[in-house]
């Protein structure tokens, strides 16, 4: 699917059933909120599970746009958190050994 295109296909691999909240038009006409529950998926946190998406049109090839986000040397160009400084890895998760299938969770170098 190309970046932009009027198409879009959105997969998730739950069992869980996702409810979608409504907002207004205009300026969140872009974005899309989603909530679920989950009461015994032992691999994530129990609770509410809220997803959190917009939608931008970005003119450019997916695999370098690809390459520019996983890049974290220039994260700070993209990372509005980041404040233009570098960002710390606390934690790095893997579901397999393709390495550009992770998660990460970082955190600002405030005061550098």
């Amino acid at each position: 699917m190309a970046v932009g295109s009027k198409d879009k296909i959105g997969v998730c691999a739950t069992t869980h059933k996702w409810k979608i909240i409504q907002l207004e038009n205009g300026e969140y006409s872009n974005c899309k909120l989603m909530t679920r529950m989950n009461i015994g998926d032992m691999s994530e946190s129990i609770g509410v599970v809220l997803s959190a998406t917009n939608r931008i049109r970005l003119p450019m090839e997916q695999q370098h746009l690809f390459e520019f986000f996983i890049n974290n040397k220039r994260r700070s160009q993209w990372d509005v958190l980041s404040n233009n400084g570098l960002m710390q890895q606390l934690v790095h998760s893997s579901k397999d050994s393709n390495l550009n299938s992770d998660i990460s969770l970082l955190s600002a170098n405030v005061g550098d």
